[in-house]
């Protein structure tokens, strides 16, 4: 909301210096706003949401929008250049702007902080909550309204805090006034009637001495402390933090834990379209209230004639070129759609479904091999294909990774074993050489890893050289130190029936 009450204004302002020329004396004392709004809203144009979550910083948007802005609109509807009908959207958006029992209760939120998340004053103060600091701290006037937020809802603990603090700052800035909001008179009184809410006379009473120092004519103050001087103070009440009670402690959690999830709104609307004039088909539409003023109504599930017709004209256009086109001289009266996808998110939709690729796309698999160096024939897993991927399928991409943990391959000494390791192996001549590997080890700088391989023969038939199973071994050998590395590849293959069902599969001709 903030951020289109500025352009409007930005809008209103210029349109009056071009009217009044550079005299805009009317937006002379807002300028400070619309600058301090436009600086918070550059500086948090990334993180929005970060932003409206720090309480701070929702308690400074509140009570910018409730009062200053609330003066602005005024302002802005009384100018030469405010037609009706931004005189009814201003009008709309001062409605839906905080009134001062919501921004009450929004400041009140603020003291929950302390009450209910056991963070100190001190914390609050500087606006540092769960250690995230807000665009900005306090300031005292914004302490002044929450302490006076806490006395009109008898929270006179709080009142009496917040202000001693601000008071203190009085003191050292030597100051007349809080903000230009508040008096310094203001805020003593303020807290004087705190004191006597509690039936403390005797600092209230010494609260408006002090008012009397400084405005020897204060009316209220005089009249006050004629009446301090006649009351006994008579059980006063002791002046700590009020527990809340569980019932309000249970609506608190139910309304601000996040864990609670909000329930799915369930509203529904009667929906009647209209056909020549007349109702038909009538349905249960589901509904969500979305604000109140001006009435905003979301019904789901629906759209409008004009969008309707605007995709029907997109089917119709493919459908002609494909048929028509090529069937007829000219197209069938009967089945003309009239183009209405003149808007711009049309368009896009438009060629984001022309340019939809409905070919059979490729699958991408991988497999993992594990290899060692050094003796990489040996133990390499004994594949049908020498090559990684199968025949006929598109090769994307490969990684290596070294397995240097134990339980990933490497580094188990197994000294003093005896390990035999049978290779066949077929050249081309079609002779086969046995090679075997025996290997009696009692030196323990060498070891031997125990896993089971199965050995495999070489063979070349054509263009292509394959492995073939022969025997289960138990037992290969590795060097010691060797390095064990893990390969795994990426291919692609057509879509088959097993991955993709039948009825997924796009007819042939469309």
């Amino acid at each position: 909301m903030e951020e289109e009450l500025i352009v409007l204004t930005d809008l209103v302002i210029q349109q009056e210096r071009i009217i009044h020329g550079e005299d805009v004396h009317n937006f002379n004392n807002i300028t400070h706003t619309i600058d301090e709004a436009k600086s918070i809203h550059l500086q948090h144009v990334e993180d929005i949401e970060s932003f409206l979550s720090h309480p701070i910083n929702t308690f400074g948007l509140s009570r910018r929008l409730s009062q200053d802005w609330k003066h602005i609109i005024g302002q802005m509807m009384e100018t030469d250049t405010c037609v009706k009908a931004l005189r009814v959207k201003l009008q709309n958006m001062e409605d839906n702007i905080p009134d001062d029992k919501q921004l009450t209760e929004i400041a009140n939120s603020v003291l929950n902080l302390e009450q209910f998340h056991n963070i100190t004053i001190g914390e609050l103060l500087l606006g540092e909550i769960n250690g995230h600091l807000p665009h900005e701290p306090l300031k005292l006037g914004d302490l002044v309204y929450i302490a006076k937020a806490a006395y009109d809802t008898e929270q006179y603990y709080y009142t009496i805090t917040w202000l001693r603090h601000v008071i203190d700052e009085i003191k050292v800035q030597r100051i007349d006034d809080v903000d230009g909001e508040y008096t310094k008179a203001a805020v003593y009184s303020l807290l004087a009637s705190a004191y006597f809410k509690m039936g403390h006379i005797k600092p209230a009473a010494e609260l408006t001495d002090e008012i009397l120092s400084f405005d020897p004519d204060n009316v209220i103050a005089q009249r006050n402390k004629i009446y301090f001087d006649t009351v006994v103070e008579n059980n006063p009440k002791s002046i700590t933090k009020t527990k809340p009670s569980e019932k309000v402690k249970r609506l608190f959690h139910k309304i601000c834990n996040q864990g609670v999830k909000q329930k799915i709104s369930r509203e529904r609307c009667l929906y009647f379209p209209l056909r020549n004039k007349m109702w038909y088909m009538k349905s249960d539409i589901k509904a969500e209230v979305l604000k109140n003023k001006p009435l905003i109504i979301y019904f789901h599930d629906l759209i409008d004639n004009k969008t309707a017709n605007a995709l029907r004209y997109m089917g119709y256009e493919t459908l002609m070129n494909s048929t028509s086109k090529y069937r007829y001289s000219y197209p069938r009266q009967s089945s003309i759609v009239y183009d209405n996808t003149n808007w711009s998110w049309v368009q896009k939709l438009k060629e984001k479904f022309y340019s939809m690729d409905i070919s059979n796309k490729l699958v991408t698999k991988s497999k993992f091999n594990v290899m060692n160096i050094g003796l990489e024939g040996s133990i390499r897993k004994p594949q049908r294909n020498i090559y990684p991927y199968p025949l006929g399928s598109l090769v994307v991409g490969s990684f290596i990774v070294s397995l240097s943990e134990r339980s990933l391959g490497g580094g188990i000494d197994m000294s003093k074993m005896a390990t035999t390791c049978t290779q066949r192996q077929m050249p081309s001549n079609g002779q086969a050489n046995d090679l075997s590997i025996k290997s009696q080890k009692e030196n323990e700088k060498r070891t031997a890893k125990h896993r089971s391989y199965k050995a495999y023969s070489l063979s070349t038939a054509g263009d292509g050289v394959f492995y073939e199973e022969t025997a289960l071994l138990t037992m290969c050998p590795v060097a010691y130190g060797s390095q064990w590395y893990g390969f795994q590849y990426l291919y692609q293959v057509p879509y088959s029936h097993k991955i993709c069902p039948p009825k997924r599969h796009v007819r042939r001709g469309y």
